[in-house]
């Protein structure tokens, strides 16, 4: 753009329409317009720079504003409406490299977290099912020998008259109860280095 005469303002102006739209006029004057009507455009935002090519002529270079491709979507622009010429495209190029890699880093630590949330799910629910040197050995991919003991014993434990408990007490007593009993055979299956076998 340039200007002559000896005259001096602006090149280009542009106007927001309530943040809805974009207008812009060259020089002086223009018609008005009317917010009731629907805008044609989604709002688009410029920076530019002014270049002095001689002592009365200048040169106004305009680029969207948008730092990724979020923006220049929300602004109904593309790739191709950014300048050949400015790093503007390269930028955003690279905002978008860096914001993939952060995205993917992200996934990959979720991953990596569930992942050992369910290393140790299993390993707990193999330890409450085998021995603990049973349950090490095939986590480790080792092959379990089978171990004989001369003198074995065995306890049984029941709880009487337990249909006939949950149908007269609540169902969080139940749970209480239950808690209670586990506790205290977790307890003496830990002190005296037993093994448990639960059965329903």
């Amino acid at each position: 753009a340039g200007g002559g005469g000896g005259r001096r303002g602006s090149l280009v102006s542009f106007k927001s329409l309530s943040d809805k739209g974009v207008r812009g006029a060259a020089g002086g004057g223009g018609a008005a317009s009317n917010e009731d009507e629907p805008p044609i455009h989604p709002t688009v935002r410029f920076k530019g720079s002014v270049a002095q090519v001689s002592r009365r002529k200048a040169i106004l270079v305009l680029s969207p504003d948008a730092a990724n491709i979020s923006e220049l979507s929300a602004m109904g622009l593309t790739m191709s409406d950014l300048p050949l010429h400015s790093f503007q495209r390269d930028s955003v190029f690279l905002g978008e490299h860096i914001a993939s890699e952060v995205r993917s880093a992200h996934k990959l630590d979720k991953l990596s977290k569930r992942l050992e949330r369910e290393k140790e799910l299993s390993r707990t629910l193999l330890h409450n099912m085998l021995p603990e040197n049973v349950a090490d050995d095939l986590q480790a991919g080792k092959t379990v020998e089978p171990c004989h003991f001369e003198n074995v014993t065995l306890f049984f434990s029941d709880v009487v008259g337990f249909t006939q408990i949950c149908d007269s007490i609540e169902p969080w007593d139940v749970i209480d109860m239950l808690n209670q009993l586990y506790s205290v055979m977790d307890f003496l299956s830990s002190h005296f280095k037993l093994y448990k076998v639960e059965t329903v």
